[in-house]
């Protein structure tokens, strides 16, 4: 088959589990335009990132998304470790709704010999994702946050003190200063929530609606003097498969929203009746369309 220009990575677990006490093992298969098939056998999950990593564009492709992460949470550090650009395809489908593997590959005319083997398994999963086959995992929004807050590795004499606090506040102010300034002169797009203070700001959150190329562009993470800059991903409150979230038939709604540091929404339906009601508390717009979403 001719592949994609896209790498595709497809990875099947050989022997173990994330859930076991033995580190598991992989099998995994590159599919590239370079040419032929790039096969990795007994590696590890370590040694399986490291090969995303390279890549940095394409897609990680598996059959159970939970043979690389043994919970969300852990999942949700793999999702974080990897390039942006590197997208999580899950072969069989989402969850309830899963085809499985050897099916999938006899409906797409791939051929292989019986029960396939663990790498012959990688090289099925690569090619099914390389013909458009699964489900996109979707753990996070596609905006970013930049928390300026308290560098609490600083300390000093009297560090209780109104005066500190005071100084420390000023500090956080004048740096969200800074850095609302620059996504202004960018052109880029953010909300900003702040926590006030006597002596300036005790926590500022910007929410910002660009890659994370152009956010590094205008900031750094940092913790130099009294204040901590952190970038982070918005993460979904639950694990997305993209094919779930589309078959999903939306009825018409009426929104009210109080918007403010807690976001206050209304849902009805066309005939007045109340649907639900909602705080959200720093959210993000990704995050109040997600929720809105969940009505109609």
């Amino acid at each position: 088959m001719r592949y994609l220009r896209t790498p595709v990575l497809g990875v099947d677990i050989k022997a173990g589990s994330p859930r076991g006490k033995a580190a598991p093992k992989y099998s995994a298969c590159l599919l590239s335009d370079s040419g032929e098939p790039e096969f990795f056998d007994g590696i590890t999950l370590a040694e399986v990132l490291r090969i995303v990593r390279q890549m940095s564009r394409g897609y990680l492709a598996v059959d159970n998304i939970f043979e690389l992460a043994k919970d969300s949470r852990s999942l949700r550090r793999l999702v974080a470790s990897i390039p942006d650009e590197v997208k999580i395809i899950q072969v069989t489908g989402p969850p309830g709704e899963g085809v499985p593997l050897r099916k999938l590959a006899r409906d797409a005319g791939l051929e292989y010999d019986g029960k396939p083997g663990s790498l012959e398994s990688a090289k099925l999963i690569a090619e099914l994702a390389a013909l458009g086959y699964g489900s996109e995992v979707v753990a996070f929004n596609p905006e970013y946050r930049v928390v300026i807050s308290k560098n609490r590795s600083v300390r000093q004499g009297g560090s209780g003190s109104a005066r500190w606090k005071r100084f420390i506040e000023a500090a956080i102010l004048s740096e969200a200063n800074r850095v609302s300034a620059e996504f202004d002169r960018a052109g880029i797009d953010y909300d900003l929530y702040v926590e006030r203070g006597p002596g300036g700001l005790k926590r500022a959150e910007f929410i910002v609606y660009a890659p994370k190329e152009s956010i590094l562009s205008v900031v750094r993470e940092h913790e130099w003097g009294p204040v901590k800059v952190h970038i982070e991903p918005s993460w979904k409150k639950r694990i997305e498969f993209t094919k779930t979230e589309l078959s999903r038939r939306p009825r018409p709604i009426m929104v009210g929203i109080d918007p403010g540091m807690s976001i206050g929404i209304a849902v009805m339906d066309l005939y007045g009746r109340i649907l639900g009601l909602e705080t959200l508390r720093r959210a993000s717009r990704s995050e109040v369309i997600e929720t809105l979403a969940q009505y109609g």
